[in-house]
This record gives structure tokens, sequence and C-alpha cells, in this order.
């Protein structure tokens, strides 16, 4: 979520708050599904880093996020995806023509450069002409699939959730 408000505020300083919170959040276990933490603690703590940051922060589980996620306003709106049905996220910064933008912060999973055919393409470091946001492609088909082995996938539809990023 770092990385979506970095995005989001495009060179910026994110407020030290809306830090601090989303640290004391996710510091330990990562994303939301994995955590298994409360869902009014998520609540409450987002809501925090919403206000704090002046974004508006929403998020949706399960059969909607496919259909969120495709739809959204890339110039102001970003999301922040769990993969590998929830052991962990990326952010989504831009969808065109069934091909996801996207940036993966866990390193060893885009340092080989890999282009695996309608399916992901990863840029070490980052892809040219990105402004250092976009370091993996991701075909939609592929993000939504339920898991075929192979990387950037969301997984089983009752694990899927997003995090909705907008600028105000």
């Amino acid at each position: 979520m770092i990385n979506a408000i970095l995005f989001l505020y495009r060179g910026k300083r994110i407020p030290f708050m809306a830090y601090r919170l989303l640290h004391n959040l996710l510091v330990e276990d990562g994303v939301f599904y994995y955590t298994k933490k409360e869902k009014q603690e998520f609540d409450v703590i987002i809501n925090a880093v919403g206000a704090c940051a002046k974004l508006e922060i929403t998020y949706e589980t399960g059969d909607a996020v496919e259909n969120l996620v495709k739809t959204l306003d890339y110039t102001r709106q970003v999301a922040v995806c769990d993969i590998g049905s929830g052991d962990h996220s990326i952010l989504v910064n831009g969808f065109r023509d069934g091909v996801f933008s996207a940036f993966d912060p866990y390193w060893d999973n885009v340092k080989k450069g890999e282009s695996h055919d309608e399916r992901y393409e990863t840029f070490a470091p980052y892809m040219e002409g990105s402004r250092n946001s976009i370091n993996l492609r991701i075909w939609a088909e592929h993000l939504f699939a339920e898991r075929a082995g192979s990387g950037f996938q969301m997984g089983a539809k009752s694990m899927r959730f997003a995090t909705v990023l907008t600028s105000t």
C-alpha cells in the first residue's frame, strides 16, 4: 500500500502518520488474508490512512475483484492485489488491451526479466519509460486464473482480495 500511495502522490511526501499506521498493520505479516487480522481492526487503520493521505481507500473480496480491477480509472486509482491466494501483494497501476501494468516490491520475483507468452513478463529493474513504477506486466486471464502453478495469479475466487486507492 505504501507503493500505491507513492504512485498516486507522484513525488510528493507521504504523510508520516499514514506510513506509520501502515507499517504497524503490515510489518510482520503482510497481506490481509495471510494475516487473518480482524476485519474491524483492518477497516479502522485503513480509514485512518485514507484520512491522513487524503485518499479514498476501499477493498473488495471474492467474485467482485476481477470486474473491479478491470474497470478502475488508472489515472487516479490503483489497486493493491493479493496474489497466490493471499501469500503476497502487488501494485496494479494500469490496464490496457487486456494487460495489467504492475509493480512487485519483491525483487526476487522480477529480477530475471522473464517473459511467458500471454501470461506475464518481468522487467529488471523497471520497464523502460515507466518512471520506475512498472516491473511487471500481467495478462488479465493469467492474473485471474485459479492458480496453475506459475506466479502472479490471484488464485481461488474465495481468496481474492484487492485494495483500491483513489486520489481525491
